[in-house]
């Protein structure tokens, strides 16, 4: 898969991944599922961050299972893609922000995980020896 741009199964060129933007959603999570903050409105904050990392992800997992994976890798990634869909599609005002924040969270993890289980997300860019 071209780090430059993905296909997603629609035909959409998606945004890259870099290894800034796995590190960020990598922090997110973090945040989200260990130190969640306390205030509403970084809650919200955290969700749309969040949901960005699921929007950004889901593309490249949907052509990874379209592309590469079979037998249960591919089911297990139909199913997250599935899952991602669902929680994205919550907007309803009753759903408790510490509740989206987590399932958004859960969700870019298991993303990212799918990604870096098969081999593609970005490396970290090599730092320059002092």
């Amino acid at each position: 898969m071209d780090q430059e741009h993905v296909m997603d199964p629609s035909g959409a060129i998606t945004r890259p991944l870099t290894a800034d933007t796995v590190q960020a959603g990598r922090q997110d999570c973090y945040r989200a599922l260990y130190a969640p903050p306390q205030q509403p409105v970084q809650l919200v904050h955290l969700v749309r961050r969040l949901g960005d990392h699921v929007r950004l992800l889901r593309p490249h997992v949907a052509a990874l299972v379209q592309e590469e994976l079979q037998g249960e890798q591919e089911r297990t990634g139909l199913l997250v893609l599935v899952r991602s869909r669902e929680v994205l599609g919550v907007t309803q005002p009753r759903v408790p922000l510490w509740e989206r924040v987590s399932d958004l969270a859960v969700c870019t993890r298991a993303l990212l995980s799918m990604l870096e289980i098969n081999g593609k997300l970005p490396a970290p860019e090599d730092t320059p020896a002092a």
